[in-house]
């Protein structure tokens, strides 16, 4: 009877042990991290599924000019891994330069975005597809800003759009142009971190 109670010890033990190895298999597919005061992302690796969530507006990235250094996207390192971006509702704006260059293939927008800040989706040669959750008119109230013009060729799909007799088009929203950088004749100058709007950068020390 020990032995038996022994063995079945043994397993149960080795099971949690397995079991445990699995969660953090499952658990590191996962990344989370801050993108906003009050706005939070998540990427699957496995899926490349990149989600934003919370309340406000996204923080600005790229070149700090006050500060003369880069802000780089906290998903830097896996940004061509990205396939797919979704930004919950309650979140106002997609920050300037967060998906640059990215490997995007979809969005998909709440029908509650104010403003899609510059570059935001500039050099997203693979986007294809945008799903907005709301109407032709709501999209052309949304201001897009300068070098996103991969967000605004692609297919952009509406919730509800009778007045089209369907949910596909590729009609932009307010496109506006984006401030200039302070010194445009420098072509070498990385462009200056002008939010749109109220976008703010992530807080920075000078050295």
């Amino acid at each position: 009877m020990k032995k038996v109670v022994s063995v079945l010890m043994s397993f149960v033990m080795l099971l949690s042990v397995f079991s445990g190895f699995t969660l953090s298999a499952n658990a590191s597919d996962t990344v989370k991290g801050k993108c906003g005061d009050i706005a939070y992302y998540e990427y699957n690796s496995s899926t490349g599924e990149f989600t934003i969530s919370g309340k406000g507006v996204m923080w600005a990235y790229g070149w700090d000019q006050e500060n003369e250094i880069e802000i780089k996207q906290p998903w830097n390192s896996y940004l061509k891994n990205i396939k797919k971006v979704v930004v919950k509702t309650g979140i106002t704006s997609v920050g300037w330069s967060a998906f640059e260059n990215s490997g995007v293939k979809e969005v998909v927008l709440p029908n509650g975005i104010e403003f899609i800040d510059g570059n935001a989706f500039n050099n997203c040669n693979s986007l294809t597809t945008v799903y907005y959750n709301g109407t032709r008119s709501q999209w052309k109230k949304v201001k897009v800003y300068e070098n996103n013009d991969s967000l605004l060729n692609a297919n952009i799909k509406f919730e509800n759009d009778s007045a089209s007799g369907g949910n596909d088009g590729n009609s932009g929203g307010g496109t506006v142009p984006a401030p200039a950088p302070s010194t445009p004749e420098d072509t070498n100058k990385k462009p200056e971190i002008k939010p749109s709007e109220t976008t703010p950068a992530p807080s920075t020390s000078k050295k």
